[in-house]
């Protein structure tokens, strides 16, 4: 007896048990106005408002709190979630600098800053910030020293808080120690971001008024992840058009891998509270470079593995075990489904918190969303592998995804790696096409075919790859095109507008087009042997074969031709391909189809 539906009936227990605990808030539905003035003792010449919401932003993206900033009537107006409301005042009450204050022999790190007059307030004078001993401390280069510093300790403060206590020489630069403990980095990290923001003004808070919940937002936040991921699932889906799975399967695939983020939530939470040195944020110690390869390390243990596990299994419950699970590139399609499933759970979580900003959705959905979808495809193609070659190790490739995983979050993590993230998504763009070649060289699977792959399988060379390149190279122009517009629009803070909205439809469709290039203009293989001809994961079989005839393809670039099969399964088109190519295959299958 099959125990399928017992793994799918537990995959379904895990779902609900992990929709049940979950809390989403809904973008933009719980938010506050904080309102500032300028102060009494501003400067006469005011902040152009232009400037000052630039500087605002920049004030609050350092402390990566996401906010909408504008200026009108004369006043500042920041809008945040009611969660971070608290952490706003400080941050803007906050002009910049540091500043020193006597020690009063009880406060110390954490607390809030002394309420006094500072004895020096370097606001506006720290000319350059340097980290110091490996991280764990900041060297502050003023612009003018402090003279007759007492002898004993000071407060030194920022953004409201004390950040240390300790004895201050006259001399233009000052060492901060943060301490000597793990999160010291995180902290140090925080405060050199901080201090690296331009100076603001003097700011008053006038009112903090209740916004009304923007519940079409909220509702957006919910389902434009889901839309996203559907997007690149139906573009995946392109791929698998001999045989497409069942939409009930493909989808039920994907709520479970949306349902494995949870489980995966659960995972990283538990081992984090293990240990501070199982979480992967402490140990990139500030994002420092030469922290990488520790830092590899746990992202691979404690995210990569976990995450590519749940995904795993929310193919494996269910899928796997199902009769339409016959095809090698099935694999590929099933583990791309469950993972974007799982990208779109993750995304409700950033998009609520990004508050719906055009960067977070765009960069998400053409780097984070694909990365997934490229990590699920790695495992995907090792199941479906397995239908002809039983002994393949799906642990090794999932090892492998994992060891990706945590080398992507690593870069993201490590602030001299960030450029290397999108040389690693284009490594993992053409891996995912070489998998992908490699799966359809087989059609449907029965249980006679469950053997090793053997050398008395004669393999074409199909397609265009120069025409293939310059789709590739067509959509990762128009991806990086769009996320610049949004990046653009981010920036300057510009209402959406009727050329914004010109702009981006248009190149959302470039993109669409770019897409369909890609799919039709992939190089296959024609792959023959004892049983019949196969392409594009379409087989057939020499028996069922009528007739073929070579004729010339319609095509852009260069001269290409294809062969038109007729058999009782179906035309088969197989091409285009060279002059050479195509006239090889023909005489192949001249011979074979003699035989049969």
């Amino acid at each position: 007896m099959s125990h399928a539906p017992y793994r799918f009936l537990l995959a379904l227990m895990c779902f609900f048990l992990g929709t049940g605990c979950a809390e989403v808030r809904l973008a933009q539905t719980n938010d506050v106005d904080l309102v500032y003035a300028m102060a009494a003792a501003a400067p006469a010449t005011p902040v152009p408002s232009g400037s000052l919401e630039a500087q605002v932003r920049a004030r609050l993206a350092a402390a990566r709190i996401a906010a909408d900033v504008r200026v009108a009537d004369g006043a500042l107006h920041v809008t945040v979630d009611l969660d971070n409301a608290a952490a706003v005042d400080p941050l803007l009450l906050w002009r910049g600098g540091i500043a020193l204050h006597r020690w009063d022999g009880h406060l110390k790190a954490g607390d809030d800053e002394p309420r006094e007059t500072p004895l020096v307030d370097f606001a506006g004078r720290v000319a350059r910030v340097e980290t110091a001993r490996h991280g764990h401390d900041l060297t502050l280069f003023t612009t003018v020293a402090m003279r007759n510093p007492p002898k004993e300790p000071l407060t030194v403060s920022l953004a409201g808080k004390v950040v240390a206590v300790q004895k201050v020489d006259h001399t233009p630069s000052l060492t901060v120690s943060f301490g000597d403990d793990l999160d010291s980095y995180g902290r140090a990290d925080r405060a050199k971001r901080l201090l690296e923001t331009p100076a603001l003004p003097a700011l008053t808070k006038a009112a903090r008024e209740p916004v009304p919940p923007r519940w079409g937002i909220g509702v957006l936040g919910l389902l434009l992840p889901i839309a996203l991921s559907m997007g690149w699932l139906s573009f995946v889906r392109r791929f698998d058009r001999a045989r497409p799975e069942p939409r009930w399967l493909v989808g039920t695939t994907f709520a479970l891998g949306g349902a494995s983020a949870m489980l995966a939530g659960l995972v990283e939470y538990g081992l984090g509270c293990l240990s501070p040195y199982l979480h992967p944020i402490r140990m990139t110690l500030g994002g420092q470079l030469l922290a990488t390869p520790l830092a590899l390390v746990v992202f691979t243990a404690v995210v990569g593995l976990p995450e590519e596990g749940s995904k795993w299994l929310g193919t494996w419950a269910l899928a796997r075990h199902r009769p339409e699970f016959d095809e090698p590139v099935d694999g590929i399609v099933y583990g791309v489904a469950s993972s974007l499933g799982f990208a779109a759970m993750e995304n409700i979580r950033y998009f609520a918190w990004g508050r719906l900003a055009t960067s977070v959705v765009v960069l998400r959905a053409f780097t984070s969303v694909p990365a997934h979808m490229f990590f699920g495809a790695i495992w995907g193609y090792a199941l479906g592998r397995k239908l002809v070659a039983p002994q393949t190790s799906v642990p090794k490739f999932l090892l492998a995804a994992a060891i990706l995983h945590g080398a992507y979050d690593t870069f993201l993590s490590v602030h001299a790696l960030e450029p290397l993230t999108l040389v690693l998504h284009v490594a993992l763009t053409s891996l995912f096409i070489v998998l992908l070649r490699r799966a359809l060289r087989r059609g449907v699977v029965t249980a006679g075919d469950a053997v090793p792959e053997s050398s008395r399988r004669l393999s074409i060379g199909l397609g265009s790859p120069f025409v293939f390149a310059l789709w590739a190279v067509s959509i990762h122009l128009i991806a990086a095109a769009i996320v610049t517009l949004a990046l653009y629009f981010d920036a300057t803070h510009e209402r959406i507008n009727a050329t914004f909205l010109v702009a981006g439809s248009g190149l959302l469709l470039l993109f669409g087009v770019a897409a369909h290039g890609l799919v039709g203009s992939l190089p296959l293989e024609a792959v023959i042997d004892e049983n019949g001809v196969t392409f594009a994961g379409a087989t057939r079989a020499w028996s069922d074969i009528g007739s073929f005839e070579r004729k010339r393809a319609s095509r852009i670039f260069g001269e290409a031709y294809e062969l038109v099969i007729q058999s009782r399964a179906g035309t088969l088109h197989i091409g285009p391909g060279s002059d050479e190519a195509t006239t090889t295959l023909a005489a192949c299958l001249a011979a074979y189809t003699a035989r049969a």
